[in-house]
């Protein structure tokens, strides 16, 4: 398999910033050539289907449409949240804080409502690679309300 010309994002991770010899990104580039491959595979022969009977590309974009609705969902609940926060925290003392925590959710769901899933994946990746350290605090706090508060 012929392979294609690195970008200067590979050769950063390679080069040193993550200090490795670049064979796991090499082998992460060829799986990345199968997928797309099989993909385009799958698009030629869409009769030659899996044994679910459904091709990659129909479970690919099963997935997407899946993710893509949960998103929707959570941007609605956190639409839901901002209203909510508002009509309690009007004229009270905490009228002040509330409104920041509502505009804050408000900000959140118009970014999931303007940004593919696949955008927001990115976006994420990008921040932790930046930011470390809260990301993991960040974690280990989400992990422990979740132990804490799912059966």
């Amino acid at each position: 398999m012929e392979r294609e010309p690195m970008s200067g994002r590979d050769n950063a991770i390679i080069g040193g910033q993550y200090g490795g010899d670049g064979s796991a990104t090499t082998r992460a580039e060829e799986a990345r050539q199968r997928a797309v491959l099989a993909g385009e595979q799958a698009q030629l022969h869409p009769d030659q289907s899996s044994s679910t009977g459904m091709s990659s590309t129909g479970q690919h974009s099963s997935v997407y449409q899946r993710t893509e609705q949960g998103k929707e969902k959570a941007a609605s609940k956190l639409e839901y949240a901002s209203d909510q926060i508002r009509s309690q925290a009007q004229g009270g003392p905490a009228a002040p804080v509330g409104e920041k925590v509502a505009g804050t959710l408000d900000k959140t769901a118009d970014y999931l409502h303007q940004h593919e899933t696949t955008e927001i994946i990115d976006d994420v990746r990008s921040f932790i690679r930046r930011n470390p350290l809260p990301a993991v605090v960040g974690a280990a706090f989400a992990g422990f309300l979740l132990a804490r508060f799912l059966p």
